[in-house]
């Protein structure tokens, strides 16, 4: 079994213009996804968990509490 995560600031898209950043807020702009992988009679199988927060220190301290448990 593999767990791993993959944090991704939305805002820090270098293709985003000023308009697009002011639409957009600053609510749940940092998506976090988790991965989890196992196997199951041989075949690995892949669940993705994304989850949205409003800065990147939120989305690390629950990558960190999810990678712990």
């Amino acid at each position: 079994m593999g767990l791993s995560t993959t944090i991704t600031e939305l805002r820090g898209n270098e293709k985003l213009t000023d308009a697009d950043r002011e639409k957009m807020g600053t609510d749940g702009q940092v998506m976090l996804v988790k991965t989890l992988v196992h196997e199951s009679d041989g075949v690995p199988i892949t669940h993705n968990y994304t989850e949205f927060y409003n800065t990147v220190e939120e989305a690390e301290a629950e990558a960190a509490k999810w990678k712990s448990e």
